[in-house]
């Protein structure tokens, strides 16, 4: 099972509920970018755990919570006030990159390595 470290959160503008959520994951030290439902999913099919992590070092493991039919991410309570996703920065926005698709390309004519070559 996969343990990310979450670092920030995005929100949506209107309702201020969490859209999605940044993470690192703590084996590979690569940042990963999640949806809420994303993370909720890994969750709840034990694929990966997600901490919290304070100012102060102190660290809360999320949950899934559900409400009037609807799933949302918590932090595990305990005594610490501040382990909460609330208190996180919310995520730079960065552009999305996205490689080009695989197109193969024919070679020209005039690159064959085994071309007959005639003299005029």
């Amino acid at each position: 099972m996969k343990t990310f470290l979450v670092n920030c959160t995005q929100k949506h503008v209107q309702h201020g509920r969490i859209e999605s959520i940044g993470c690192i994951d703590i084996t590979t030290n690569t940042e990963v970018r999640l949806t809420e439902a994303d993370a909720i999913h890994q969750i709840e099919a034990k694929l990966a755990s997600f901490i919290v992590r304070d100012a102060k070092g102190h660290e809360a493991v999320l949950e899934v919570e559900e409400r009037d039919g609807r799933k949302f991410l918590i932090t595990k309570r305990d005594h610490f006030v501040t382990d909460n996703l609330g208190a996180l920065p919310e995520c730079a926005s960065k552009p999305i990159v996205v490689p080009p698709p695989y197109r193969p390309v024919a070679p020209a004519r005039s690159h064959g390595v085994h071309g007959n070559w005639e003299l005029l």
